[in-house]
């Protein structure tokens, strides 16, 4: 089964078991950033939600509890500060900042967003958008998004107590459906649904100060918005391919470790090898040096 560790998630009101990232994942979900579009994040993105925590996409995750399970997972399979670079925008001078990832789970872990709206025979059960979903939202077509908005957001539709689950549904066919519901009962969803928004972006994600002018560098709200969730996916696991390749390299030719052993390991244990290595090595070094012969109080070195 392997180390697995609690998450809560508001969108359920429970806490799942998740597992660690493996290293291939966590290389693979990097290489999709550099694309420049987020088709292909999102689909790795989602194939890492599916390892960690099996079945949890089909269950109903919506887009916020998918980025605490996404904060949680670099926070413990690479590391629980994120270092990130920014720019000031009065001196356009770059500098570095260390992101404490547990003051972003705090802030996404106090978050409701459940809503139940009656009208006449019909009652809906709504929340916000689905990860499954968020390829949708990529290629929208401005003129539907009210529609996609609905037929991501509902949860459950109940008509003379008949009660259909939106989640046994494809996306076409609550697309569908949606669209047939009486125009004053979409109105109160959307009404409720910008609500939540205006309450949720009351949070921030990411507040960067300036170091030189004290003005905001960064200010990026909490959102539901599916642009605003994947520009802060694109910052939590922005990485150095070149480095990752390098360590892999060492802790094969170096360590001997085989290729296949590593890519199921956590990102945070492949540094744990590397950074033991190291220690071992300058150990030898400094034992080295302290037994060679000396002469008059100092020591003799040979390279002289």
């Amino acid at each position: 089964m392997g180390f697995t560790y609690n998450v809560k998630l508001p969108g359920f009101n429970k806490e799942v078991w998740a597992k660690e990232i493996c290293s291939k994942d966590y290389r693979d979900l990097i290489k999709s950033l550099y694309n420049n579009d987020f088709s292909s994040y999102v689909i790795h993105s989602n194939n890492v939600i599916e390892h960690i925590v099996p079945g949890i996409l089909h269950e109903g995750l919506n887009v916020l509890d998918k980025l605490i399970l996404l904060v949680n997972a670099r926070a413990v399979s690479v590391s629980p500060d994120l270092k990130v670079k920014a720019v000031c925008k009065q001196t356009n001078k770059e500098f570095d900042y260390t992101l404490q990832l547990d003051t972003v789970f705090d802030k996404l872990s106090n978050i409701t967003y459940k809503n139940t709206t009656n009208f006449k025979n019909i009652t809906v059960e709504y929340s916000i958008i689905k990860a499954q979903d968020e390829i949708h939202f990529l290629e929208e077509d401005l003129e539907l998004l009210y529609v996609y908005q609905l037929a991501s957001s509902v949860d459950t539709v109940t008509v003379d107590d008949k009660v259909l689950n939106f989640r046994e549904l494809n996306f076409k066919e609550r697309c569908d459906i949606v669209e047939k519901f009486p125009i004053q009962l979409n109105n109160i969803i959307l009404k409720a649904l910008y609500e939540t928004e205006l309450k949720v972006s009351q949070n921030k994600l990411l507040f960067i100060e300036s170091p030189y002018s004290k003005t905001p560098a960064v200010d990026l709200p909490l959102s539901t918005d599916i642009n605003i969730i994947l520009q802060f996916g694109k910052l939590l696991f922005t990485d150095d391919l070149n480095n990752i390749y390098r360590l892999i390299y060492n802790l094969v030719s170096k360590l001997h470790f085989q290729g296949d052993y590593l890519d199921k390991l956590a990102p945070a244990e492949l540094y744990l090898y590397w950074s033991l290595y190291l220690q071992e090595n300058q150990k030898a070094s400094e034992t080295t040096q302290n037994n060679m012969p000396s002469y008059g109080g100092s020591t003799f070195n040979p390279d002289a």
